[in-house]
């Protein structure tokens, strides 16, 4: 219980979500509860390296990501082992939620992989770009054993004492579905949808 609501302070205090309107390109930012921000707290807001710019055509996964945002393997194992087909108490779950998310959003899952729900599977799904942009599958190593890894949807970039950050939306992030920094130099590779 104390996990989950902590979790929860921390989206609220620390994340806000811009929405870019398609009809008027007018700007509005929201707090991770929905609620528009106004005035000059908006444009303060918009300069915050915490703000996360959600594209008005944003990719269906990012949108079916976001949905599970906040999900934990303690408080939510019944919920998650439903929608990512393993128990997550039991297994590391990144690629299992990065593969539901995928097939939820009407896009080719890499379940076809003879080892899909491994991390670094994802090095061998889609096409290998050098350049992410929202929505695109980063794999990025765990530990040091040359098998193990993490993934995620990128969110966007942040510089952060001269270092640039990849903000990645996934799974297994500190128990959860959450949005994590991870560094950008470490990425193993970004794959797109082809």
């Amino acid at each position: 219980m104390n996990r989950t609501v902590n979790i929860m302070k921390f989206l609220v205090l620390t994340f806000f979500i811009l929405v870019i309107s398609a009809c008027t390109a007018e700007r509005t930012v929201l707090a991770a509860n929905g609620e528009p921000i106004q005035g000059s707290r908006a444009t303060s807001d918009l300069e915050n390296t915490n703000a996360i710019r959600i594209k008005s055509k944003a990719p269906e996964q990012v949108h079916e990501g976001l949905e599970k945002l906040g999900l934990n393997e303690y408080q939510h194992r019944t919920v998650l082992r439903e929608y990512i087909g393993v128990d997550p108490r039991r297994v590391q779950w990144c690629a299992a939620f990065v593969n539901a998310v995928l097939q939820e959003s009407k896009l080719p899952a890499n379940y076809d992989h003879p080892t899909p729900y491994m991390a670094r599977s994802f090095l061998e799904w889609g096409e290998s770009v050098d350049s992410p942009k929202q929505g695109d599958v980063v794999v990025f190593p765990r530990g040091n054993t040359g098998w193990r890894g993490h993934v995620g949807f990128y969110m966007d970039s942040v510089v952060m004492n001269d270092i640039v950050y990849y903000r990645i939306l996934g799974g297994n992030q500190g128990n959860s579905v959450s949005i994590d920094l991870y560094p950008a130099h470490t990425a193993l590779g970004i794959r797109r949808a082809e």
